[in-house]
């Protein structure tokens, strides 16, 4: 089996996080950029994704760092 594509895993502590955003250019735009911000680093990290996608994780992030 050949795989021609790379993933990676970041694991970051929810404390780390110090602020996140979604951009997306409109409605019927097909890709999304989530940006996560952590604390030591001075840019954000930028993942490309659907925007259902990147709205349900800034869901995710939103429930779990402002409970």
């Amino acid at each position: 089996m050949r795989w021609d594509y790379l993933v990676e895993y970041h694991s970051i502590p929810f404390k780390a996080i110090t602020q996140f955003k979604v951009e997306t250019a409109g409605r019927f735009e097909m890709e999304s950029e989530l940006k996560i911000y952590v604390s030591g680093q001075a840019e954000p990290m930028e993942i490309t994704m659907t925007p259902d996608c990147a709205m349900g994780v800034q869901q995710s992030l939103a429930n779990n760092m402002f409970t």
